[in-house]
């Protein structure tokens, strides 16, 4: 029987009780990860497993110790790599990478950078990470002078830059990167990334993709995405799959980029069928090699003092160019009696090549709030953690973050 291992990798804080002379609780953020058995014989569960707790040792930072991780990112041999934060020792946060078990780091704050004589790590954006094995970030550097940006790949365990601002911008004449930031990479090496752009032209900014050594831009904010009259308004978050398609955002509307040209595919005011959904603000698109897309549908809320703000209400996804419900507030909570998905909790979804989605949400049970990672597949809704669940020897889950995962097939 054919099936697929997904790893699923999420922070989150944990509440420990010690009971001894005193009573009280410790909060610690600890980096997991659930590993769940999609598309094979029901009643399998997920084991939630520790990979890193604040107060371990820091490798490679001369005794520092973990204070804070942020979102890890896994790939379909299990190897995971995080950003985190750690006190004492060399520098103050880095990169780091576990494979095999064994924990190391790929970039520290104050290590020297290679080919930049004299210059040194500071701060980090999130890491990603493909089948392959290459990481891929960007980092503020330290001169001594002015402060520089760029973006990393450490590929086969050598780290070299790909892009920095002292570069000039391709398709923006005599301009160039000042910030850079949302670094993404598929299974081929491609790496995209958006930028901000020097205030001496009339560009501002834009998305970015590094191909075979060559960069071209994908989309310039103030113009038109290619094959349309719609601007691309603003640089907000996008997804890149392995054949250069993009799903981005403009105009309030989910688009697709492939081939040079760009459709929408979601636009506010379009009922989703055979569901109470109406879209009208999406965010965090996710794409895959199939050109399938899902987001995050916002309604509008009034709030107390007037005025309106958007609030997430479901996961919506595009496919063959039909949309469908992944999941929305009140809808039931697969192995929970009674317990509906909140209002107001639903991130980051992202959608693998098989066609299974994760995402984050709220759940109410009991009238008890708690956090949730859940998969769908062929219907399918499956709890994979949840707040509230114990952890052997460490404590409860309590507040939970994004999650992700990445896929192999197994026999």
């Amino acid at each position: 029987m054919l099936f697929h291992l997904a790893i699923f990798v999420f922070c989150l804080a944990l509440v420990h009780r010690e009971l001894a002379r005193r009573r009280w609780a410790l909060r610690h953020f600890l980096l997991c990860f659930a590993l769940a058995l999609c598309g094979c014989q029901p009643g399998l569960r997920a084991d939630t497993l520790p990979v890193v707790l604040t107060g371990q040792l820091a490798p490679g930072t001369a005794e520092g110790r973990f204070e804070w991780v942020k979102p890890a990112f896994v790939n379909g041999s299990g190897v995971i790599v995080f950003h985190a934060g750690y006190a004492g020792g060399y520098g103050h946060e880095g990169i780091f990478e576990l494979s095999e078990g064994r924990l190391s780091p790929v970039a520290i704050e104050g290590q020297p950078v290679p080919d930049f004589p004299g210059v040194t790590f500071g701060n980090f954006g999130e890491p990603q990470i493909n089948n392959s094995g290459d990481v891929v970030f960007n980092a503020t550097l330290n001169n001594g002078a002015t402060g520089l940006q760029a973006v990393f790949i450490s590929s086969a365990g050598a780290l070299r830059k790909i892009v920095d601002t002292e570069m000039q911008v391709p398709g923006a004449v005599g301009q160039r990167f000042t910030a850079l930031g949302n670094v993404r990479v598929n299974d081929v090496a491609d790496i995209a990334f958006s930028a901000a752009l020097s205030s001496d032209g009339s560009i501002r900014s834009g998305i970015f993709l590094v191909s075979q050594g060559s960069i071209r831009a994908v989309a310039f904010t103030g113009q038109p995405l290619p094959g349309t009259s719609q601007i691309y308004d603003a640089l907000t978050p996008f997804s890149l799959n392995n054949h250069h398609d993009f799903a981005l955002l403009a105009g309030s509307r989910v688009f697709l980029l492939s081939d040079g040209s760009a459709t929408a595919v979601a636009s506010p005011g379009q009922p989703v069928p055979n569901a109470n959904l109406m879209l009208h603000g999406m965010t965090e698109p996710s794409i895959n090699d199939a050109k399938e897309i899902v987001f995050v549908n916002q309604k509008e809320v009034c709030c107390n003092r007037g005025g309106t703000y958007l609030s997430p209400n479901g996961i919506v996804r595009f496919r063959a160019g039909v949309l469908e419900k992944i999941a929305a507030e009140g809808d039931p909570v697969a192995g929970f009696a009674g317990a509906v998905f909140d209002k107001g909790f639903f991130h980051e979804p992202q959608i693998d090549n098989f066609g299974g989605v994760v995402f984050s949400a709220g759940m109410t049970l009991n009238y008890q709030h708690a956090d949730v990672i859940v998969t769908a597949e062929g219907g399918k809704l499956t709890a994979v953690a949840h707040g509230g669940e114990f952890i052997d020897g460490i404590g409860t889950m309590d507040f939970m973050g994004q999650a992700h995962f990445n896929e192999s097939k197994n026999s």
